[in-house]
C-alpha cells in the first residue's frame, strides 16, 4: 500500500532537487557537492564559545536548499542533510561525547509560531536524521530537545 501510494505521490509531486531543481532526488550529488566542508567558522560572535562549523558557505546553491529545508517545507531534505552533517561530526576538532561514548545531538528550537508556519521543528527531524546515520555508523547516539 504504501508503495502504491508513493508512486501515486511521485507522478502528481515529483521530487525535485532543492538546489537546482533537477528531477528525481530531494538533492542531486551536484548540488550536495557544494556541502564540501567541514570548516572553522570564526566570527566575533563565536569567539568566545565552543567551535562552530560550516559545511559549506552560505550563499548560492547552499543558501537556497537551507532555505529550502528551513522555510519552504522541504522537511524531505532532512535525510541528505543529515547524513552529510553525521558523516563528519567524528571528524570535527572540539566535538566531545559523553563519557559513555554517546554523541548527544541538542537541536536548537524555534519559537512555536515559526515551528507551526515552517510545518514543524525542522531541527528536530535533522537531529534525528542525524542520529539515524551516526547509530547506522555504529555510533551510539540521542538525541535531546533540551533547550
Amino acid at each position: 500500500m504504501i508503495t502504491l501510494l508513493t508512486t501515486i505521490a511521485d507522478i502528481f509531486l515529483p521530487v525535485v532537487c532543492a538546489g537546482c531543481g533537477a528531477d528525481g532526488e530531494p538533492l542531486c550529488v551536484r548540488c550536495s557537492a557544494v556541502f564540501d566542508g567541514p570548516f572553522a567558522v570564526d566570527r566575533p560572535a563565536t569567539e568566545h564559545g565552543p567551535p562552530v562549523h560550516a559545511l559549506a558557505e552560505y550563499g548560492g546553491v547552499a543558501r537556497t536548499v537551507l532555505l529550502s529545508f528551513k522555510e519552504r517545507g522541504r522537511r524531505d531534505l532532512a535525510g541528505p542533510l543529515g547524513r552529510m552533517m553525521a558523516a563528519v561530526l567524528p571528524t570535527l576538532d572540539g566535538a566531545a561525547r559523553a563519557r559513555d561514548g554517546t554523541w548527544w545531538l541538542v537541536p536548537a528550537p524555534s519559537r512555536p509560531r515559526a515551528a507551526r508556519n515552517r510545518g514543524g521543528p525542522h531541527m528536530l527531524a535533522l537531529a534525528r536524521r542525524m542520529a539515524a546515520a551516526l547509530a547506522s555508523q555504529d555510533e551510539p547516539t540521542a538525541v535531546a530537545p533540551a533547550l
